[in-house]
C-alpha cells in the first residue's frame, strides 16, 4: 500500500517537488514548534508565568512591527523570483536596494520603541516592568525583518532547506539551546535574559543568511538587464504588506488586548493555549512553504489542471494529519496543559476553543497563498481587512464580561470566517477549490 501511495506521488512531478521538499520544511517545522515549547517551557519553568506574559507581550510588539517594517517584500520577492520572469541579475540589484530600505525602515520603528519604551510600559499597557522586555524586543527588530527578506530569496529559488531553517527553526532552536546553557551555568536570572537571548538568535540568523544571500549573488556577473522598478515593486507590494499587516495582527492582537486589559497571567495562559493549537495547521504551514512558488510557477503557465491537481494533493496530506493533531488535543487537554506547568491546566477551554477554529482554518486549504501568488493580492487584503475589523468588535464586546475566555472566541470566530470567504471568493473567481473536494479529485486526476 505505501509502495502504491509513493508510486502515485512520483509519476508527478508538481507532486513529488511539493512532497519532497514539504517533507523537509516539516522536519525543520516540528524541530522549531518543539524548540519553541522547549523555550516557553524553559521559561514558565525557571522564570513563572508573569515573566512569560511580559515575554509574550515583548513578541508580539516585536511581530507586529517586523512584518510592518519589511512591506511585504519577502512574499513578493518569492513571487518575482518563481515566476522566471526576471534574470539573476535582475533579481540581485533588486535584492541590494530592498535589503537596505527594509533594513532602514525597521531601525528606526526600533529606536521610536527604544527611546518612548517607558511611556509606552506605563500609558498603553499600564505595565511599567515592560520596559526592559520592550528594549530588547524592539532592539531584534531590524535584525528579523532582515532574515524575513533573505528567507523570502531562498524561497523564491526553491531552496527549502535554507527557507525551512531560517523561517521554521533557526529562531526558537538558537533561543532555546543558548537560555538553556545560560540557566544551567547561571545561579542569578534576570528577567529579561530570555529576550536578551532571543535578540542574540535573531541577530546571528540576520547575519548568516546574509552572508549565503550576498555569496550566492557574487555569482552573478553584471549584465546589462533593465533594473526592476522599485516602485513598480513596492507597488504590487503595498497589498501584501497590508493584508500580511491584517493578519498578523489578528495573529498577535488578543494578546494586546490582554495586556491591556487583563493580568500577564492570563496572557501566559492564552499563549501557551495558542502555541499548542498552532500544532494542528503546521502540516499546511510545511506544504505551503513550496506550494506558493509553485503556485505562482504553474498559474503564469496557464496551466489550470495542474495547479488544482497541486492544491488537491497537498489538501489530502493536510486533512488527515490536520483530524488527528485535533483529536489528540481534544482527547488529551489538561495532560498536554500541564506539560508547562500544573497552572496552566485552568486553560483547558481557551485550548478547545483555539484547536476548534484553528482546525476550520487548517481544512479551508493555503487560501492565503492561492490569492497572493496569482495575483489577487487585492482581493486578499480586502478578506483581511475585513476580518480585522469583525475581530476587533468581538474582542471589544467579550472581553469585558469573559475575559480570557471571550478573547479566545473572538479569535477562533474571526479564524472560521476569514478561511472560508476565502475559499468562496475562490472558488467563483480562480474555479478552484483550495480544500478536500473528493469529486474534485477524482475528476482532475
Amino acid at each position: 500500500m505505501v509502495k502504491k501511495i509513493f508510486d502515485k506521488i512520483v509519476k508527478d512531478q508538481n507532486n513529488k517537488e511539493v512532497f519532497l521538499k514539504s517533507a523537509l520544511f516539516l522536519f525543520f517545522r516540528i524541530g522549531g514548534f518543539l524548540f519553541g515549547y522547549l523555550f516557553t517551557v524553559l521559561i514558565t519553568q525557571n522564570y513563572g508565568k508573569q515573566v512569560f506574559g511580559f515575554v509574550t507581550l515583548g513578541f508580539t510588539v516585536f511581530m507586529i512591527f517586523s512584518v510592518v517594517s519589511k512591506f511585504g517584500f519577502d512574499i513578493n520577492f518569492t513571487r518575482v523570483v518563481s515566476s522566471n520572469r526576471y534574470s539573476n541579475e535582475q533579481i540581485k540589484k533588486l535584492y541590494f536596494k530592498i535589503l537596505g530600505i527594509t533594513f532602514a525602515c525597521s531601525l528606526c520603528v526600533s529606536f521610536i520603541f527604544i527611546f518612548f519604551r517607558e511611556w509606552i510600559s506605563i500609558q498603553v499597557f499600564n505595565k511599567p516592568d515592560f520596559s526592559d522586555y520592550l528594549y530588547w524586543a524592539a532592539l531584534a527588530l531590524p535584525c528579523w525583518v532582515v532574515v524575513f527578506i533573505n528567507a523570502g530569496v531562498f524561497r523564491g529559488f526553491k531552496n527549502n532547506a535554507l527557507f525551512s531553517f531560517f523561517n521554521s527553526f533557526g529562531r526558537f532552536g538558537l533561543a532555546s539551546i543558548i537560555l538553556l546553557i545560560y540557566i544551567f551555568f547561571s545561579t542569578d536570572y534576570s528577567n529579561v535574559s530570555p529576550l536578551i537571548i532571543h535578540f542574540i538568535a535573531v541577530l546571528i540568523l540576520a547575519l548568516l543568511s546574509t552572508i549565503i544571500n550576498i555569496k550566492t549573488f557574487s555569482k552573478y556577473v553584471n549584465d546589462k538587464s533593465e533594473v526592476i522598478s522599485t516602485k513598480s515593486f513596492f507597488k504590487s507590494s503595498l497589498p501584501i504588506l497590508i493584508s500580511s499587516s491584517v493578519f498578523i495582527l489578528l495573529t498577535w492582537i488578543d494578546k494586546l488586548f490582554l495586556g491591556v486589559y487583563d493580568t500577564e497571567s492570563e496572557i501566559a495562559l492564552f499563549e501557551v493555549s495558542a502555541k499548542i493549537a498552532l500544532v494542528i495547521g503546521f502540516t499546511l504551514e510545511a506544504l505551503n512553504s513550496i506550494l506558493a512558488p509553485k503556485i505562482s510557477e504553474l498559474f503564469y503557465k496557464k496551466d489550470v489542471f495542474a495547479l488544482q491537481n497541486t492544491i488537491n494533493f497537498t489538501s489530502k496530506i493536510n486533512i488527515s494529519i490536520s483530524i488527528f493533531m485535533f483529536l489528540l488535543i481534544l482527547s488529551f487537554p489538561t495532560q498536554i496543559l500541564s506539560i508547562f506547568g500544573e497552572s496552566f491546566k485552568e486553560g483547558k477551554t481557551i485550548l478547545l476553543i483555539l484547536a476548534t477554529g484553528k482546525l476550520i482554518s487548517s481544512l479551508s486549504g493555503s487560501v492565503g497563498i492561492i490569492l497572493q501568488m496569482t495575483g489577487n493580492q487585492q482581493i486578499y487584503k480586502r478578506i483581511m481587512i475585513m476580518a480585522l475589523f469583525i475581530n476587533l468588535t468581538l474582542n471589544l464586546i467579550l472581553i469585558e464580561p469573559y475575559g480570557v475566555i471571550g478573547v479566545a472566541i473572538a479569535t477562533s470566530l474571526t479564524m472560521i470566517i476569514w478561511n472560508l470567504s476565502a475559499v468562496i471568493i475562490i472558488k467563483k473567481k480562480l474555479k478552484i477549490n483550495s480544500f478536500y473536494y473528493p469529486l474534485n479529485i477524482k475528476n482532475a486526476n
